[in-house]
């Protein structure tokens, strides 16, 4: 099965099993590709298989463009979305089943251990969170069941 070991090389996961077993009974990633679930993971996938994510986002997609707060700290790959964003985009799947969307109670929290991480991109994250005031950025779970 040269898909999942070509998909294992490219999320860079490291297989302990032969590339032609390769089946997640769940699977824990993301991408923003229209058609990435349906190409990139349900493939992969057991029937009744959960998808999970947790994501970066925001309370509510920027419709008006990027705030002046964030347009210092906005890079061009940021893929932030809304929970309705995110749900929206998964629903195009005829492959799973949204059982949750949401956004995590806490958000708060997450972010303060991220930023309080030794981690080089955390320490640059400090004046974001800091301009950001808790006015924009979330984080969204999904959880879908493969049909």
């Amino acid at each position: 099965m040269l898909r999942a070991e070509a998909l294992v090389r490219r999320e860079g996961w490291i297989a302990p099993y032969p590339s032609d077993r390769i089946f997640f009974p769940a699977a824990i990633i993301f991408g923003v590709e229209q058609d990435y679930l349906d190409t990139h993971i349900v493939p992969f996938m057991k029937q009744n298989g959960i998808i999970a994510v947790s994501v970066p986002g925001l309370q509510k997609d920027l419709t008006e463009g990027i705030p002046a707060v964030l347009q210092p700290f906005w890079e061009e790959h940021m893929s932030f979305h809304s929970s309705e964003w995110w749900r929206a985009l998964w629903k195009l799947s005829p492959d799973i089943t949204i059982e949750h969307y949401f956004s995590h109670t806490r958000h708060s929290d997450a972010w303060n251990d991220w930023l309080q991480s030794s981690n080089p991109h955390a320490q640059d994250d400090i004046s974001m969170i800091e301009a950001e005031n808790g006015e924009y950025f979330d984080t969204i779970g999904l959880v879908a069941t493969v049909h």
